[in-house]
């Protein structure tokens, strides 16, 4: 371990009314690695002289209520009774709390404000966590739109526009859809309608939906605006025509769109001062499943397919704030101070081969088909009412959710997770280590 010792120059002697103050010269020392038992001493013994390291003895190593601890310095005093500094590591606090009179008011569980009276276990069936599922849609659906109407409630207008696309201009209707994703049509067209001057803010929010008989994919968007001309959302959706369709006699604009054929798809707008009511409108298609099914080519498609999207920072994210908090740092019109742009580190090369590529409709023969157990403590709060506390987790069960309900002669209709107690956990147990011994057998 390499070490040195430097010794600072002494500063000048400086006048401070009648006194002069001179600088001792201090010997520093710099370890290559600090050393974890070392403790902070202070730097002036209590009549004022100097202290070097190793004069103290074993009467500085400990640090209790009332001494200099790790990460303080409390001197003695100096000429005419004053100290030199007074620092205690407690810079954002107004007054002086010593390690005996602090207490904590950080609660991380109910366990913290009330008595443990029981404990329970809890069998939940691990979903897909999908948007395609008939499941965990609707559900996840719920949350985000609760989460948008929040967000409207920022925008100074609401204005909804339908696009659609022209099904004979692709072999598909996923060739259809990819080219809209790859080239990021719906940001270009945001940017150019701000760039117009028709949008207060560049923020939206746009949902997928396909159409049950041309199975083509068709977006609602939500703008921040009060009123975009018709024309110019059709001359510029028009410009988004793929390279490899047949060109056109001329080309559409503000004032020629009138009489003609939609060039790319066609166009519906829809201003709504019920912000509400569009947030409802733009996430129905995520609350739930679609009558006749989403198409083929959705569901045999392999990798992400968003249902939705949205601009960036359209939902707060900084730490700190409230989850409905749409401040000027949330909604990203003004970067937050504090934070600091580091470059990238380089990811390493993982030893474990990347996972498998399935399609949608794999995935979601996935959702239930296992199961796991949680064991949850039971908390008598102060006022007397019984809640669950922290969760922890036991085990998991290879099994369907639904052969455990036919086992325990349960409805798994509108069931979600069951309650049982320790011996029922111990009969499903071995329930499973039944079944999968006669499947090895046969």
């Amino acid at each position: 371990m390499s070490k040195w010792k430097q010794k600072s120059p002494a500063a000048p002697p400086r006048q401070v009314g009648d006194l002069t103050m001179t600088e001792p010269v201090i010997e520093r020392r710099k370890w290559g690695k600090r050393r974890s038992t070392r403790q902070s001493l202070p730097l002036l013994d209590t009549d004022g002289t100097s202290v070097r390291p190793g004069e103290l003895g074993n009467t500085g190593a400990s640090a209790g209520p009332g001494r200099s601890g790790a990460g303080e310095h409390r001197p003695g005093p100096a000429a005419e009774g004053g100290s030199l500094f007074q620092s205690y590591g407690h810079c954002c606090d107004k007054e002086e709390v010593s390690s005996s009179e602090f207490v904590s008011d950080q609660v991380h569980s109910p366990e913290d404000l009330g008595e443990v009276v029981g404990e329970a276990y809890r069998i939940r069936p691990c979903r897909c966590r999908r948007w395609f599922c008939e499941w965990c849609g609707p559900r996840l659906g719920a949350r985000l739109r609760d989460r948008l109407l929040a967000r409207l409630a920022a925008f100074n207008g609401v204005y909804g526009i339908t696009l659609t696309l022209d099904g004979n201009l692709f072999a598909s209707p996923e060739k259809g859809w990819q080219y809209v994703m790859d080239e990021r049509l719906l940001a270009r067209l945001v940017r150019e309608l701000h760039r117009r001057g028709h949008l207060h803010s560049k923020a939206y929010f746009w949902a997928v939906e396909f159409q049950g008989d041309t199975k083509q994919a068709h977006w609602h968007l939500l703008l921040d605006a009060t009123f975009v001309p018709y024309g110019e959302i059709v001359e510029i959706w028009s410009r988004f025509r793929p390279p490899t369709a047949p060109p056109l006699p001329e080309p559409i604009t503000a004032e020629n769109y009138k009489g003609h054929a939609p060039a790319f798809g066609s166009v519906r707008y829809t201003p709504s001062d019920n912000r509400e009511k569009a947030a409802y409108y733009a996430t129905k298609y995520l609350t739930k499943s679609p009558r006749d099914g989403y198409p083929d080519w959705a569901l045999d498609h392999e990798g992400r397919m968003p249902r939705y999207g949205h601009s960036h920072r359209f939902f707060p994210r900084l730490s700190g704030h409230d989850p409905m908090c749409f401040c000027a740092q949330c909604c990203g019109e003004v970067e937050p101070p504090s934070k600091a742009r580091f470059p990238k580190k380089p990811r390493a090369k993982s030893a474990q081969p990347r996972r498998e590529r399935k399609t949608i409709r794999e995935r979601l023969a996935e959702c239930g088909q296992s199961c796991t157990v949680v064991r949850v403590k039971r908390v008598r709060l102060p006022d007397g009412s019984i809640v669950d506390g922290k969760g922890r987790f036991e085990g998991k069960f290879e099994i369907p959710f639904r052969e455990v309900c036919e086992f325990l002669e349960i409805n798994p209709e509108g069931q979600w997770q069951l309650e049982v107690d320790g011996r029922t956990v111990t009969e499903v147990e071995e329930f499973v280590k039944q079944r999968d011994a006669a499947r090895e057998a046969a």
